[in-house]
Order: structure tokens, then sequence, then C-alpha cells
């Protein structure tokens, strides 16, 4: 058996840190990662809930998360003010703020042991993001960013009209896996009065964000994620002639 005594949570964020810094030959350890998170668990400065759902989040990001943020960057140069919704640890907000260094980048999330560690990257990496209490706080926010966000929320379509009214954003971004099992992933979600499967939400989804007026860019990217889409003043001006 090994010894994880040693292992601290402290090393977690080093190691999450130095990465967010073209890190460590140690990412490539799925041993050594396993059993940071796993002690994460022991530890009084708790990150999650589940040692799996640290290594998978932490693992997913490196592989593909970074990616699409920058497949985002392509599609929307201008953004002047970006929310990381549901932003987790906070590496997706530190890297959006690299990628737009002249915006504003709005850290969101409503786990407070996520924002607590989000808060310790932006002091140790010096990237200055704006930590956001409400999604009124957002409210100027032109582009929302979202990555394996929704598919956790029972209630998405809810909470994805919420952030329509409140931000009304001109851009979103959002890469979502609906139809995947994986920890922390609803089999079922309900809209409205109506409880609608993994297999059919995305669709519920994606036609929501259709009745609000926003058309999906075309992104060419691996597996057409992220969906880019965009809020179209002209549809507005016709609806309300």
């Amino acid at each position: 058996m090994k010894n994880k005594s040693a292992i601290t949570a402290e090393q977690v964020k080093t190691i999450v840190c130095d990465y967010l810094s073209c890190g460590p030959k140690s990412w490539e350890d799925v041993d050594a990662i396993e059993a940071l998170a796993e002690d994460v668990l022991h530890n009084e400065k708790k990150i999650y809930d589940n040692a799996a759902y640290v290594w998978v989040g932490l693992n997913a990001f490196r592989k593909y998360s970074r990616m699409m943020m920058h497949a985002t960057k392509k599609a929307v140069h201008n953004a002047k003010c970006i929310l990381d919704f549901g932003a987790g640890i906070g590496a997706s907000t530190i890297v959006l703020k690299q990628l737009y260094p002249d915006a504003k980048v709005i850290y969101y999330d409503i786990s407070k042991p996520e924002r607590k560690f989000a808060k310790f990257l932006s002091e140790r990496t010096g990237i200055d993001i704006t930590f956001a209490n409400t999604l009124t706080d957002c409210a100027e926010a032109d582009l929302v960013c979202a990555s394996e966000v929704f598919e956790r929320i029972e209630n998405c379509v809810d909470i994805q009209n919420d952030i329509v009214q409140i931000v009304s954003p001109k851009y979103f971004s959002i890469a979502n896996a609906f139809g995947a099992v994986a920890l922390g992933h609803f089999p079922e979600f309900k809209v409205g009065k109506e409880i609608v499967s993994r297999k059919k939400i995305g669709r519920v989804f994606n036609n929501n964000l259709r009745a609000a007026l926003y058309t999906q860019m075309p992104i060419h990217f691996w597996n057409n994620r992220p969906a880019v889409w965009e809020l179209k003043k002209s549809l507005i001006k016709k609806c309300r002639i």
C-alpha cells in the first residue's frame, strides 16, 4: 500500500499552479494525481467531496477545457467582460484572463470550498480576477463561458433562463456533455413540470437558447465543442416590430 501521509492539500495547490505556468510532467502521473486527490479528503482544507471527482476534474481541464477556451477565443475576439459560470477551482477563470488580458473576467460558483481555492490560485499566479456573489454582479458580461456545468444542474434550463434574463450576454460558450454517464451528471432533468432524460435534454437546452434569439456560430473544433452562441440583435428588432 502506498504511503500517502506526506501528501498534502498544499501539493495539490502547487501542482495546479505549476500547470497553469506550463507545469510539470507529474500531470502525466495518474497515480500521483489520484493520491493527491484522495489525500484532500482527509485534509482540513477540503476542495471537493469525492476524491475521484478531484482527479477527473483536473485531468479533464488539462486535456480538454483549456483547448476549448482557445477555441472560444478564436470565435469571440473582443469580449470586454467574461463570466466563467460554474468555475469550480478557478483554473478555467485564470486561463480566460490569460487569453483575454484586457477584459474583466468574473468567477462565479456556489461552492464555498472551491471559491476559496480559486482565490488562492488568483493570488498564487498573480492573475487578477473578479469574484461575484450573485448573477446580478455579473450583469455587465458580454461573454458567458460554461464548461461541463449544466449537466451537473438538475434544473439547468431554469438556470440558463436566469443567465439570459439577468446577464443577457452577447455570446455564450458552452461545453455540455449531457449524454455522458459521469460522476455528478444527472440522469434526468427537471424542465418545468416535466422530467427530461439525459438523451433529450441537450436538444431542449439548445432550443431554449434559440427561443431566446441566440444562434450557434460555426466553430471547427474537436467534437463540435464548445458550442458558441451569439445573440442576434437583428432578430430582436424584428420581434419588437
